[in-house]
């Protein structure tokens, strides 16, 4: 039988969009253990992680570390950019569920539209931030995590741009997507822009 021979970036893209085709929510760790099981019973190879022979009980080193940071790298490079992501901390680590994007219905003859009054932005209406902004934020948090740093929300609004390109998204909205989608605290300062997201307690 002829394994399929894959890098470990494009194992784990594979398994994710599995977990998303089924409508599966999962962890980094759920992806670790499906990448074990699939290499140790043959069903697919990763050269890059093979170990030396006879120096380990198993064919592959898959490290849970290592498929974590490649998988928030995907997200970062916006590789899975057909679906829609949401995360939501569980009180130990991060579950994700990924939604493809609906083509939309094409209509022969659209009716004009009213155009609604502007509602003013405050931290209990309804947010929108595109799919391809949330990891962005997802990745930074976890970067500022892991060196101990609690950035204010503007630190993290400067963080997403892209270039001198602003992510459209406001101090109020990040707090909203940070605090209720992401589950961090924030301790709030004077404003919105001030206030500080809490990575030390995750």
């Amino acid at each position: 039988m002829n394994n399929k021979s894959v890098s470990l970036k494009s194992a784990i893209f594979d398994v994710v969009v599995n977990f998303a085709n089924r409508g599966n929510k999962f962890s980094s760790h759920d992806i670790t253990r499906k990448l074990r099981s699939d290499v140790n019973s043959g069903k697919i190879e990763i050269p890059e992680i093979a170990t030396p022979i006879g120096a380990d009980a198993f064919l592959y080193d898959v490290k849970h570390q290592d498929v974590k940071s490649s998988f928030l790298e995907l997200v970062e490079n916006d590789q899975f950019r057909d679906y829609k992501m949401s995360s939501v901390f569980n009180g130990l680590y991060y579950e994700y569920e990924f939604t493809k994007f609906a083509l939309p219905t094409p209509v022969a003859t659209p009716a004009p539209a009213a155009t609604p009054a502007p509602v003013a932005t405050s931290p209990t209406n309804q947010i929108s931030i595109t799919s391809s902004v949330i990891p962005r934020i997802v990745f930074y948090l976890s970067n500022c995590k892991t060196r101990g740093v609690s950035p204010s929300i503007k630190q993290v609004q400067s963080a997403i741009k892209r270039g001198n390109h602003s992510s459209g998204v406001s101090s109020s909205e990040l707090m909203i997507c940070i605090t209720r989608n992401l589950g961090y605290s924030v301790q709030k300062g004077k404003s919105f822009k001030s206030s500080f997201v809490n990575t030390k307690r995750y």
